[in-house]
């Protein structure tokens, strides 16, 4: 019975023994976990700074990109108001030179008639001389003679 006994003894001190170990075992796998669990963390901390100045990348460069949009939109709003404002000076511009034409039209027609007039007028005239020089050919006027010479 003692002999039971020592061997019982012996073998919850050895039972003991490896459970000292194994303890030991667990405290330097809680201590590794614990720092790969704060390695994580510090990682998780770099991972979400990188994704916050990410985030902060993306904003900037939607703001840009919208403002690029609102520029071009209001380019191509001022270039259609521009095209719209040539097309109205163009048309304006036409239709000036079609009414100079028309009146330099109607002004080659006047001076067309006005030289007709003044032919039919000269033709006139030189008949009224040349009728009156006959009736006045046997006058004798030395006043206005003496002027003419």
């Amino acid at each position: 019975e003692v002999a039971a006994s020592l061997l019982a003894a012996d073998a919850l001190a050895e039972t003991v023994e490896l459970l000292k170990e194994g303890c030991q075992e667990a405290r330097r796998d809680k201590q590794s976990l614990t720092a790969q669990a704060l390695a994580a963390q510090l990682a998780g901390q770099a991972l979400a700074a990188q994704l916050a100045e990410r985030t902060k990348l993306v904003e900037s460069l939607q703001a840009a990109s919208d403002a690029a949009t609102r520029d071009r939109d209001q380019t191509v709003a001022r270039a259609g108001a521009l095209a719209a404002e040539q097309k109205e000076y163009a048309d304006a511009q036409e239709a000036l030179l079609s009414a100079i034409k028309r009146d330099l039209d109607e002004l080659r027609a006047t001076v067309d008639a006005l030289k007709g007039e003044l032919e039919l007028t000269q033709q006139a005239r030189d008949a009224a001389v040349g009728q009156a020089a006959r009736h006045t050919s046997h006058l004798s006027f030395p006043f206005y003679e003496k002027m003419a010479s």
